[in-house]
């Protein structure tokens, strides 16, 4: 079998959102007989070398640690160390029968990377997590960024395949010029191993956390512009007359100061926020919710897709979504029953969808139902089989064509 390299700037022991999902795919190949290759950045914890071997994927770090800076001139520096280092990397190790997939961090990578595999006549995937530079574009104003365009275009119609995550983001490849055949539609899957928590672990936690008495409506993951968390702040402002509610965020990043401050100039004291959690205890933090947020911003649809919502339906929690109505993730919860959608800014409505579902624990544990059926269909198993047969042609446990997945 061909080699495969993956490329991207996050891999374990990282527990970013990109690091897991890469991690258990390539670990998941790696069972099979294939050589596989993961080039990331080097590791910010101690003991990990520039060339390792872990649970049969070899791993090659190259430039410096990325310094997670939310000043965005701080994380441009970090996408040019690491490409540089990348492309010189893998150039020198293509083999003409290597397969790449890049994901999109950094993005714009397969570009620079494309004389080499020109010359090496090596096939390309495109794995697109998020959609640059039009994300990039949208959350900063800056419409100059999009004169890059044509040349990811241009990348994305060369590869042998993309693989999108939504119907949105499958759109978005498509007016992009790449042929119907050459996109697929591979959602993300729970990170592996994950279940319902244990009950006494929830009640640990909880008391921990000085909750046991409280309905908690929970926002867990990153803190990113992408996502629109003031309208969760406006909710808990109409709700402050709940002693009984809180609303709590698990998380850093670039808003989590700005949700501090709103808080604190609120007087919301029905509001709480807790550092990120290591990944070994993240089913006892989602459990920890008795309902969920997963939010959108308007205007990134199709841009990106919320990775949270697949491990939230697997612990069987039911979710609020805050996004655009007529998006992809509003749909995808109305159609399988994962939750209530509300559209984005509606405080009053986002307020009586928690009202709503704290009072009905039936239809708490109907939506978690459904959540779990959702995640037991979209798992790392059926993810690792379709991925076989793009990449390889092996028989895979379902089809991959984003035409046979009209409910994404």
């Amino acid at each position: 079998m061909s080699r495969l390299i993956f490329v991207n700037r996050f891999y374990w022991p990282d527990e970013s959102a990109t690091a897991q999902l890469l991690t258990d795919l390539a670990e998941s190949l790696a069972r099979q007989p294939c050589e596989i290759c993961v080039v990331t950045s080097r590791s910010l914890l101690p003991g990990h070398l520039g060339f390792e071997q872990h649970h049969g994927v070899e791993i090659v770090r190259v430039g410096p640690g990325p310094s997670r800076g939310k000043h965005m001139l701080r994380r441009f520096c970090d996408y040019f160390s690491f490409s540089i280092a990348a492309v010189w990397r893998a150039g020198r190790m293509l083999r003409q029968d290597d397969v790449v997939i890049f994901m999109t961090d950094p993005p714009m990578l397969a570009i620079w990377l494309h004389p080499w595999l020109r010359w090496r006549k090596t096939r390309y995937f495109h794995w697109v997590q998020d959609v640059y530079p039009e994300i990039a574009a949208t959350l900063t104003g800056h419409r100059w960024l999009n004169v890059m365009r044509p040349l990811r275009n241009l990348s994305w119609r060369r590869a042998a395949a993309c693989v999108a995550l939504d119907r949105d983001m499958v759109e978005v490849i498509r007016s992009a010029g790449v042929p119907a055949n050459k996109i697929h539609l591979i959602p993300n899957w729970a990170p592996a191993g994950l279940t319902p928590p244990a009950p006494d672990a929830i009640r640990s936690l909880r008391h921990a956390w000085n909750l046991s008495d409280k309905f908690v409506a929970l926002y867990s993951g990153n803190l990113g512009r992408v996502h629109d968390l003031l309208s969760i702040i406006d909710a808990a402002e109409t709700l402050r007359d709940h002693p009984d509610i809180r609303f709590v965020f698990i998380g850093h990043g670039a808003q989590l100061s700005r949700l501090q401050r709103e808080t604190t100039a609120r007087g919301l004291h029905n509001v709480r926020f807790f550092p990120p959690q290591p990944r070994v205890n993240l089913a006892t933090t989602l459990g920890l919710g008795d309902v969920h947020f997963v939010t959108l911003r308007p205007g990134c649809e199709g841009f990106v897709f919320p990775s949270k919502l697949i491990g939230i339906c697997a612990i069987g929690r039911p979710v609020v979504v805050i996004a655009p109505p007529a998006s992809g993730l509003a749909s995808q919860v109305k159609t399988h029953g994962l939750g209530i959608s509300v559209a984005n800014g509606d405080a009053h409505a986002i307020g009586d969808a928690i009202l709503r579902l704290k009072s009905d624990v039936g239809l708490r544990e109907q939506m978690g139902a459904m959540g779990r059926g959702y995640a037991h269909m979209h798992n790392l198993n059926q993810a690792t089989a379709t991925w076989q047969q793009l990449l390889y042609g092996q028989p895979a446990l379902a089809s991959d064509h984003v035409s046979r997945h009209p409910d994404n």
